[in-house]
């Protein structure tokens, strides 16, 4: 059957990465050797863009500026990978170097020998007219916080601290060794030393939701943890308080499941049952 190409917006992009699962093969070029250099990742979204760990060649083939592609297997029963290709960018994050790729380009692609269905399907990027007219405008302190909690994620502290005003206070709640408040520039450096010390392997974030107003935003997403065989899941609510001047003031961070986090950070003196999840000081 010929090949037809049937655009949709991209929010279908969205779904399909949603649909096939955070495991992909990520393809880079060698500059040196015009070879691929072919790596299984995990994917996630951040913003508009899909973020997935480095090893150093991929690391190495990406900063010389070329365009990567990402693939998804066939999920079971529908024939098609997921294919999206577009430039990327290197981050040095707070787990290791990572790779963010901004899709231009995406398609889902028939395997040789099934013979029903349209050989390549296109997935847009680009919204269409309908889409535009539909998409509210997300709020500005909305964007500001998405930035705070990338930069952070990425290990940008050049913008982060031009996002943070300088007497800004994060309390933390739920994980021994972070609970509590720390003030100004200062104290925040604490705050990420002491984060960087913490007993785990990986880290990964999944932003759900984010709503905003003239003085507040919050964020909801999923967090995971892993420490060999032990995982531990949770659902965090970030919330924000930002200044006249449009920067991150103050900032609370709870979870769903506090009695969990004290269980997989092995303090079994703290009696986690007691604790309350409150966003005022301690």
């Amino acid at each position: 059957m010929e090949a037809v190409s049937v655009p949709v917006g991209p929010a279908e992009l969205r779904n399909q990465v949603e649909h096939y699962g955070p495991v992909a093969y990520l393809v880079t070029i060698s500059p040196d050797t015009v070879r691929p250099h072919v790596v299984s990742v995990s994917v996630r979204w951040d913003g508009d863009g899909l973020v997935c760990g480095a090893g150093a060649r991929t690391a190495a083939n990406v900063g010389a500026g070329a365009d990567v592609t990402l693939v998804w297997s066939p999920t079971a029963g529908d024939g098609y990978s997921l294919i999206v290709d577009g430039p990327a960018r290197v981050v040095d994050g707070v787990s290791g170097p990572t790779v963010s790729v901004r899709p231009v380009g995406a398609v889902l692609h028939r395997l040789a020998g099934v013979s029903e269905g349209p050989g390549c399907i296109a997935v847009t990027t680009t919204p269409t007219a309908a889409e535009e007219d539909t998409v509210p405008e997300e709020h500005p302190n909305a964007v500001v916080v998405r930035r705070f909690l990338n930069a952070w994620f990425d290990g940008d502290f050049d913008t982060w601290t031009a996002l943070a005003a300088d007497d800004i206070v994060i309390h933390m709640r739920g994980k021994p060794a972070l609970d509590g408040s720390y003030q100004g520039r200062e104290g925040v450096m604490r705050f990420f030393e002491t984060f960087a010390g913490i007993d785990v392997e990986s880290l990964e974030m999944d932003v759900e939701d984010v709503v905003a107003d003239d003085r507040y935003a919050m964020i909801i997403m999923r967090t995971s943890y892993r420490r060999g065989d032990e995982r531990l899941e949770l659902r965090n609510a970030c919330a924000y308080r930002l200044d006249d001047d449009g920067r991150i003031a103050e900032a609370w961070n709870v979870s769903d499941s506090q009695a969990a986090e004290y269980e997989f950070f092995h303090l079994d003196d703290v009696d986690a049952a007691g604790l309350g999840v409150g966003l005022g000081p301690p």
